[in-house]
């Protein structure tokens, strides 16, 4: 994208819009241009994509705010049809609380949810919980999404392989239009190699990834084609207590910046922090991350009421629940959540909540 070409648009919208918007506008492009020299004296990291990803969305908000269209938009050399379009004035894909913030995913649901816990490849150990974590997390969402395709060890007429996860990815997809939310949710075993992140599937085999695991650069084709605006990838990968090979799973700063970068523009909910391991609870039969994200979905994490659960709500309770849980047994884990998307998802509405 073109930053600069982003930076003087929306400034050119923002003249007449007051000293003080102004001054957010340069504040925020300090905080870019700091942000750009960090990464070019220091390389890429975590902590630099985090903070261009709080950079943007506050650039997409604001754009949103007064132009009508999102700050990528602008990079990308779009235009607003008119100089000032307020959050929610007929904007398709987006709803407005009384606060005037942005939703997303507004009308329909859609989800494919991915568990596995034995692998055909030998050398892939197995996992405990994975299967249950998903299709628990089918139970919370059924009555609420359109549809919630499961692919688990326990569904013999969908099995979680190569071909079916990227199918039913494809057929869900395009079901979904433009008002409606795209949730693809993996809980499994995940590795990277030559530059590229894979999801291992039921038939992956070690030596040969490029062709029989789940690369993301797939899964993000086939979730860019979806006609949703609201798009949430959820994985719970690098789990305790199982290992590729002889090598303890950590996941791996190569895996997550893979994914992250492939999903560029996507909502991505990961359940650890780059050299750390998704616990597992054996006393909850539970995965510590779905642990939390279950109960957020009760509507725990809907700390104002509005009715629903959003994204920014899942990650900021299962964060606070997964540390804490974590700081008690004197080990490491804090999911991450990137999030270069202008306003929120809505990931759950509640019973009788409206968006």
């Amino acid at each position: 994208m073109d930053y600069k070409l982003g930076f003087r648009s929306l400034e050119a919208y923002l003249a007449e819009a007051g000293s003080e918007v102004l001054s957010e506008l340069a504040t925020l492009e300090e905080r870019f241009s700091k942000n750009e020299r960090a990464e070019r004296l220091f390389g890429s990291s975590e902590n630099i994509r985090n903070e261009r990803s709080q950079i943007i969305f506050a650039l997409n908000e604001l754009a949103l705010e007064y132009c009508g269209v999102s700050f990528n938009d602008l990079c990308a050399g779009k235009q607003p049809s008119a100089k000032s379009m307020p959050i929610g004035s007929g904007s398709k894909g987006q709803g407005t609380s009384g606060s005037g913030k942005t939703y997303h995913g507004i009308a329909k649901a859609w989800a494919v949810l991915v568990g596995i816990n034995h692998y055909d490849d030998p050398f892939i150990a197995s996992l405990k919980v994975c299967v249950d974590d998903v299709t628990a997390i089918q139970q919370a969402l059924a009555g609420r999404y359109q549809a919630a395709r499961l692919l688990t060890d326990a569904t013999p007429d969908r099995l979680p392989t190569r071909a079916n996860i990227l199918g039913e990815l494809s057929v869900v997809a395009q079901a979904a239009s433009e008002d409606d939310l795209l949730l693809f949710y993996f809980s499994g075993h995940g590795t990277a190699e030559g530059g590229e992140s894979y999801l291992l599937a039921q038939d992956t085999r070690l030596s040969a990834l490029d062709t029989t695991a789940v690369a993301m650069r797939d899964v993000r084709r086939y979730i860019e084609k979806s006609p949703a605006h609201a798009k949430v990838i959820v994985l719970d990968a690098c789990h305790s207590g199982a290992s590729i090979g002889k090598a303890e799973p950590t996941m791996t700063p190569e895996f997550i910046q893979r994914v992250f970068e492939e999903a560029e523009g996507i909502a991505v909910l990961a359940s650890c922090k780059q050299g750390q391991q998704s616990w597992e609870w054996p006393e909850e039969g539970r995965s510590v991350f779905t642990y939390f994200l279950l109960d957020a979905l009760t509507g725990k994490a809907d700390l104002d009421g509005k009715g629903f659960v959003t994204v920014s709500d899942a990650s900021r309770y299962v964060t606070d629940g997964v540390k804490a849980w974590a700081v008690e047994r004197g080990v490491p884990q804090t999911p991450t959540l990137q999030y270069a998307v202008a306003g929120d998802i809505i990931l759950l509405t509640l019973s009788g909540g409206t968006p």
